[in-house]
């Protein structure tokens, strides 16, 4: 026993390095930044899987289990990650596509934007980084797209030499590229979204604005592909109009990272000419954070072309010189990307990295396993049960929140429906925004701030039996752990908390257990309140 416990404080251990802050434990409060935990939590509700995951028994068990391995031949770390790489080519109809796995969805944009300032290079100018549904996606989005660091903590801090700032850039002064980020957002000062033809409509003036009047030479875009409220912005079909108007001038990337598409959705984009940035850590349940970058083909290409000695602008140089080997070490890059495979430094194996992929994988397998049709039905069935369940309670305190569009009309929302298909997004909404309230003096109710969402995520992630203060301490549910998904603000006056079904979820359910899944929610519902 104690040695299988040596191992399992191993694991716990590993899951936190080769990343940044954001999973750093918390000594006091066993958390990380996002309330969640690195150790399964037994008797704990998860409906989390749009920001952090909690391991399940059955994952964690398989991480100790190749931890065991690795132990017994330490050279079979590379043949893990060959594995991996080869078995998410399989599962996501992308075999052959070069697959380069990072710390996080976040440094994953890090390769795509070495692409477009590749081109950005050879043409001779500066290079601009459109960041869609700013507000909804990674905090550290804006800075990474734009080669910057993001985080006090470097997933490989032993491969840097010099003292970095975030907001800085991982390009070293003397050679430093000029970059610019461009945001833009989903909704309206109301928090109400906009209909699909205006958001593509902004893009494509955002685009037409940064290489004409601004005088970039090329525009990284990065289109949505569901974003932390599970929306898309651009549509494909804006996409692939803007690449043919400006052909390579606009480098598009989709950011996939919540992975809450159907089967072969990734690929789809991929055969669409776009690079595409995915996680095993949101939708498919991994532990926080694993992510890995797909290039096209002709990107591949283009990006060893560009690293060659000689090439225009000298990226060779610049990436040499940077500290993009903190984040990416030579072991990661795949082989199709031979120049970059070459040009950085080996490092020691993220093991940290590749324990929470090999955990992640476990679920994708398992998800994939069950056909696909029968996996919607069951998502649509928790949504509408559970949405169903919040109704009926009642409650002044929590409640839905209906995220409409600016326009409601039916033809929009048809439009809406058929863009997100396109894109090889899931059918429907996996996502639920949660609308919270509290008591006045005068009786009123008045919507939660911010600062008080996130005290609420915080206190529903803890036993607070026992807690000075409580109402009904007697009650069962101030004991259980309630894993929901961090706030997300709409806009100043509207932030939602959010309960969503991933992969480990939609497994249970298959297996028959709707029974203590709907105890469950009716349990963290219960404690919301």
């Amino acid at each position: 026993a104690a040695p299988q416990l040596d191992m399992e404080g191993r694991l716990a251990e590993l899951l936190t390095q080769g990343c940044d802050d954001r999973i750093v434990i918390n000594a006091k409060t066993g958390m990380h930044k996002y309330n969640g935990t690195n150790r399964p939590v037994p008797g704990s509700i998860r409906r989390s899987s749009c920001t952090f995951n909690v391991p399940t028994e059955e994952v964690f068990q398989d991480g100790v289990k190749t931890l065991h391995q690795l132990d017994a031949d330490p050279g079979q770390t590379d043949a893990l990650h060959e594995t991996m790489v080869k078995r998410l080519g399989e599962i996501w109809g992308a075999a052959g596509t070069a697959l380069t796995m990072f710390p996080s969805g976040t440094d994953a944009e890090f390769l795509p934007m070495l692409v477009a300032l590749a081109r950005a290079l050879r043409l001779g100018g500066p290079l601009a980084s459109i960041i869609s549904c700013a507000g909804e996606v990674g905090s550290g989005t804006s800075q990474a797209s734009v080669g910057q660091h993001f985080s006090p903590l470097l997933p490989q801090p032993e491969m840097h030499e010099n003292v970095h700032v975030v907001g800085g850039s991982i390009f070293a002064e003397e050679d430093r590229p000029e970059i610019r980020a461009i945001e833009l957002k989903l909704r309206d000062a109301h928090g109400k979204r906009f209909p699909m033809e205006e958001l593509d409509a902004t893009v494509k003036s955002s685009v037409e604005k940064a290489l004409g009047d601004d005088g970039n030479a090329v525009v990284l875009v990065h289109m949505v592909v569901g974003s932390k409220t599970g929306h898309l912005m651009p549509s494909l079909e804006c996409m692939q109009a803007l690449i043919s108007t400006y052909g390579e001038r606009v480098l598009p990337l989709a950011d996939a990272c919540q992975v809450r598409m159907v089967d072969n959705g990734l690929q789809h984009l991929v055969s669409a000419g776009l690079a595409v940035i995915a996680t095993g850590s949101k939708f498919y349940g991994g532990p926080p954070f694993c992510a890995a970058a797909l290039l096209p083909d002709a990107m591949v290409a283009e990006l060893n072309t560009a690293l060659a000695e000689g090439a225009p602008g000298n990226l060779r140089g610049k990436v040499k010189a940077s500290s993009l080997n903190a984040y990416l070490d030579a072991s990661l890059v795949p082989p199709e990307l031979s120049v970059l495979k070459a040009l950085l430094r080996d490092a020691s194996p993220n093991l940290g990295l590749l324990m929470r992929w090999r955990m992640a994988l476990c679920n994708i397998e398992n998800y994939h396993a069950i056909p696909e049709h029968e996996r919607h039905c069951i998502e649509n069935e928790w949504m509408s049960e559970t949405q169903d369940l919040i109704r009926a309670k009642g409650l002044e305190t929590v409640g839905l929140f209906e995220d409409v569009s600016s326009r409601r009309a039916s033809m929009q929302r048809r439009g809406t429906v058929a863009f997100k298909a396109e894109s090889g997004m899931l059918p429907d909404a996996t996502i639920i925004l949660l609308d919270l309230r509290k008591p006045e003096a005068d009786g009123s109710m008045r919507r939660c701030t911010l600062a008080e969402m996130k005290r609420i995520h915080n206190l529903m992630a803890r036993d607070l039996s026992g807690t000075a203060g409580i109402q009904e301490p007697e009650k069962a549910e101030w004991a259980i752990r309630c894993f929901l998904a961090q706030p997300v603000s709409l806009c100043s006056s509207i932030h939602v908390l959010r309960a969503a079904i991933g992969a480990p979820l939609t497994i249970r359910l298959s297996k028959g257990d709707n029974e203590a899944v709907r105890s469950e929610d009716g349990c963290w519902v219960d404690k919301l309140h």
